[in-house]
């Protein structure tokens, strides 16, 4: 008992400018002196007195406990797990359970868990013989797990589904010169009516009778008369030719006959 109080008595001189009246660090200067007495001490007491000072110390210092990372003292907690993890003895078992709790409270990120290997020890601390420590290390595992997940799923591409492309209308016009004017008429999809020649003009006719099929039927209707004025011309001109050459063959004939 007297070795223990000397020990904490000796650690409490040197750190009495440096505690706040709640047992934590006072501020940020003072936090490398703390972690090299980490480092200097050996015994359980000062280690378990050392552990409370950081475990005291105010969340809303952030500054003060990312030093402390900074400093290394991440190192300093997993060796001191390594260390009293090899033995089962009750002092051992409040270092562990020390540790544990300042790990809980300090915020690592997975660079750092994977670089100072305190992630496995933890995970190793999750088959402790001791049922609270197995609580505590598998609560702080699936913390860390739970951010490990939680920064995977940040880091992946978000999925865009892709637009689908608009299909422009397409109108197909057709125009046709009709006799009055030029008019712009869609032709329908359906097929078209079935025509019927009627006499005795010879003119075509639709069965049925709508305002887009009337124009196409005078279209048929003009070309026929076209058709017509262009056969009756070339009757015409072959008929004067004949009529010509038999003008001139009337003389020879009758001459000759």
């Amino acid at each position: 008992m007297t070795k223990r109080s000397a020990a904490i008595t000796e650690l409490e001189n040197q750190l009495r400018d440096m505690i706040s009246p709640n047992g934590g660090l006072l501020g940020i200067r003072w936090v490398g002196r703390y972690v090299e007495l980490m480092r200097e001490t050996a015994n359980s007491d000062g280690k378990d007195y050392l552990l409370k000072v950081l475990f005291n110390t105010s969340q809303t210092e952030q500054a003060l406990l990312s030093r402390f990372i900074q400093l290394n003292g991440i190192e300093i907690l997993n060796n001191w797990l390594n260390e009293h993890s090899i033995s089962s003895e009750q002092n051992d078992n409040q270092i562990i359970h020390s540790c544990l709790s300042c790990l809980n409270k300090l915020t690592l990120n997975i660079e750092l868990l994977d670089k100072t290997q305190i992630g496995k020890t933890v995970q190793k601390l999750a088959k402790h013989p001791d049922a609270s420590i197995q609580a505590k290390a598998n609560t702080i595992v699936s913390k860390w797990k739970k951010m490990a997940t939680e920064k995977e799923d940040s880091s992946k591409p978000s999925k865009i589904k892709p637009r689908p492309i608009a299909q422009k209308k397409i109108k197909t016009p057709e125009v046709f010169n009709t006799l009055d004017k030029q008019e712009e008429v869609y032709i329908p999809q359906s097929p078209l009516p079935d025509l019927i020649e009627i006499m005795p003009n010879n003119q075509y006719q639709l069965t049925e009778s709508t305002s887009s099929t009337k124009k196409i039927v005078r279209y048929f209707n003009t070309l026929y008369e076209l058709r017509l004025i262009v056969i009756d011309g070339l009757i015409k001109i072959a008929l004067k030719k004949l009529n010509t050459f038999g003008e001139l063959m009337n003389p020879m004939l009758n001459a000759h006959y």
